[in-house]
């Protein structure tokens, strides 16, 4: 059957009228959000149908997977209603890695886990705190990326990033530090300065100089990552978002209270309208923020913030 557009408005009209479909806008597209009784309903034809039509829907919300977290978390329900019905070992490698990406960007790292397992992925095991599995599988990927592809290829040096965040979360700092700066100048070189992988990259050794307690070169680097994530990407990117809670918590190490409690509002105010309130880092965010409190003498607003961040954390 070919597409008719005038057919398919006309469904929309119908089902509008009986008020089974809302519409809605998001990155100048046109969603249509079922009734729960509705969603009900097509959840458990989900049963029934064909493995062909499992498989176009599961297509579909592959294609629409991006860096978008609003969009992201609208369609996030979606993919798991659909891969509950379907093994994630008969999906292809493409589907499973999107899904990966877009409920470990929701924070949900266990489901997480059972796509990027399947797609042979070690990212999981590493948002899950899971260091000695993630390391094993990193050291794994980076020595046969090595081998295969050369010192310089993309991929290997992705790997090489990878393994130095497993470090990082082990407080290895040493190692951490080494692969950290070997990557970064190579991604200036290769990539140029303006490139996210070498904006990241940079992040990533700020952190680092951070947890050694290298004030200095950590406020340098995340000023410098900062401006251009703005510049780059808009003040509401993710990316931008959490830049600006790392220099948060850089003041705030170094006693530089206003300076620290004016950045982490701004961040608890983007993440709470854009993750939501439940979101861990939106949570994380509230933690700082109740500590640049506590640290001012500010008591009260401290236990009023760490009084929320437990009750979130318990459920």
């Amino acid at each position: 059957m070919e597409w008719n557009e005038s057919h398919l408005q006309g469904i929309v009209r119908n089902l509008r009228s009986f008020s089974l479909v809302t519409p809605s806008s998001m990155n100048d597209s046109l969603f249509l959000q079922l009734h729960p009784l509705v969603r009900a309903w097509s959840r458990d034809m989900a049963f029934t149908i064909s493995q062909s039509y499992q498989g176009m829907a599961i297509q579909m919300l592959t294609a629409c997977g991006s860096q978008n977290i609003e969009l992201n978390r609208f369609i996030f329900p979606h993919m798991i209603d659909i891969m509950g019905q379907v093994a994630v070992q008969d999906r292809h490698i493409n589907d499973l890695m999107v899904f990966g990406l877009v409920a470990s960007q929701q924070g949900h790292y266990h489901k997480a886990e059972s796509f990027f397992a399947a797609a042979l992925d070690p990212s999981s095991y590493y948002n899950q705190g899971r260091w000695t599995e993630s390391e094993k599988l990193w050291m794994e990927v980076l020595d046969q990326r090595r081998h295969i592809l050369g010192i310089e290829h993309p991929c290997t040096i992705t790997a090489a990033a990878n393994l130095a965040l497993t470090y990082s979360k082990q407080g290895r700092w040493d190692k951490s530090e080494k692969l950290q700066v070997e990557v970064l100048e190579q991604r200036r070189r290769i990539l140029g300065i303006e490139h996210p992988d070498t904006i990241r990259e940079a992040a990533n050794l700020s952190l680092t100089y951070f947890r050694q307690g290298r004030w200095i070169e950590s406020e340098k680097l995340s000023v410098g990552v900062l401006e251009q994530r703005r510049r780059i990407l808009g003040i509401e990117h993710p990316e931008t978002i959490t830049a600006v809670a790392t220099l948060a918590s850089i003041y705030q190490s170094q006693g530089r209270w206003a300076e620290s409690e004016k950045l982490s509002l701004g961040v608890l105010e983007q993440r709470k309208r854009i993750l939501g309130i439940e979101h861990p880092s939106t949570i994380t965010a509230a933690g700082n923020l109740a500590t640049t409190y506590r640290e001012q003498g500010r008591f009260t607003e401290a236990e009023k913030l760490e009084m929320e961040v437990l009750e979130k954390r318990k459920r």
